[in-house]
C-alpha cells in the first residue's frame, strides 16, 4: 500500500503520544510504518492509518494487552455507556469546530475521543477482565 504522508511519525509523536503518556502507557515497538502501539499493562492501544482499508484515515483498535485480541468497540461502549448519538455529536462539533483537513487533525480528534468518551480505559478504572466477564454475558 502506498501512502503518501511522511509526516505519520511526527504528527503521533506531537498529538497521541503525549496524551498516552500522560496515561502511563508506553509505546511498544515492531508496529509498521503507519500505525503505532501504546500499552499500560493493562490495555494496549494501536493508532492506525490502513486498518480502515481501503480508505486511509486514522483510527484505534482497544486489544486486551495480555492477549493481543482486539476488543469489540460495541461491548466497551455498552459497558461504558457510550450512546451512537453521543459520539455522532461529538464527531459534528469537532468538525465544525477543527475541521478534519489533515491527518493530524483526524488525530486530535482521536485524542478528544479516548478522553471524553475512553477515559476509563486510559486511567485503568475499566480492565480487560471488566470487559472479559461482560464479553462472556454477552455471548450467552
Amino acid at each position: 500500500m502506498n501512502i503518501d504522508y511522511d509526516l505519520f511519525q511526527i504528527d503521533i509523536d506531537k498529538t497521541i503520544t503525549p496524551l498516552m503518556d500522560e496515561y502511563g502507557f508506553i509505546e511498544k515497538k515492531g508496529a509498521n510504518t503507519f500505525e503505532k502501539l501504546y500499552q499500560n499493562g493493562i490495555w494496549m492501544i494501536e493508532i492506525s492509518m490502513t486498518k480502515l482499508f481501503p480508505y486511509v484515515s486514522v483510527s484505534y483498535t482497544f486489544f486486551d494487552s495480555e492477549t493481543n485480541q482486539a476488543c469489540k468497540n460495541e461491548i466497551i461502549e455498552k459497558i461504558l455507556g457510550i450512546k451512537k448519538e453521543d459520539l455522532l455529536s461529538h464527531y459534528k462539533d469537532f468538525k465544525s469546530r477543527i475541521g478534519f483537513e489533515s491527518y493530524y487533525k483526524e488525530m486530535m480528534y482521536v485524542c478528544e475521543s479516548l478522553e471524553k468518551f475512553y477515559k476509563p480505559i486510559l486511567t485503568g478504572e475499566f480492565t480487560c477482565e471488566d470487559y472479559k466477564k461482560f464479553e462472556t454475558l454477552e455471548e450467552k
